[in-house]
């Protein structure tokens, strides 16, 4: 399947639309990338950031939930935060650092470079 069979795949609702929009400006603001080539990074970072989808537990009892490139700590009154994923690494920001993981290949864990790991749950209450 080809890029533009893949774009013309329906959208899903607006929200969609003005993520992908948003992407494509900043993508073409900070690149010299076709078309194509910017369209083509965004139909993968989707995919990508599927595989993150869910809720996680981390070694210090404290829950999450991803979804797509958003992260919402359970129980913290801060809102979503983003996430930059690419294939089965991530990046966690905060104001203080940025923490790489990478999805172990059973999908179940994270493990980040400063030691830290976090367990795939089924739901925030696990």
């Amino acid at each position: 399947q080809d890029i533009h069979q893949r774009l013309a795949s329906p959208l899903h609702d607006q929200s969609t639309l003005l993520y992908r929009m948003s992407r494509m400006e900043a993508l073409f603001a900070c690149t010299n990338q076709t078309v194509d080539e910017v369209l083509e990074k965004m139909l993968t970072e989707s995919v990508e950031a599927g595989v993150f989808d869910g809720f996680w537990r981390t070694e210090n009892d404290h829950s999450c939930h991803v979804q797509g490139h958003q992260i919402s700590w359970i129980g913290h009154p801060s809102g979503p935060m983003p996430l930059r994923i690419i294939g089965n690494t991530v990046w966690v920001e905060s104001e203080e650092k940025s923490e790489k993981g990478t999805l172990t290949q059973d999908g179940l864990r994270i493990e980040f470079d400063d030691g830290d790991k976090w367990t795939r749950v089924l739901s925030e209450e696990e």
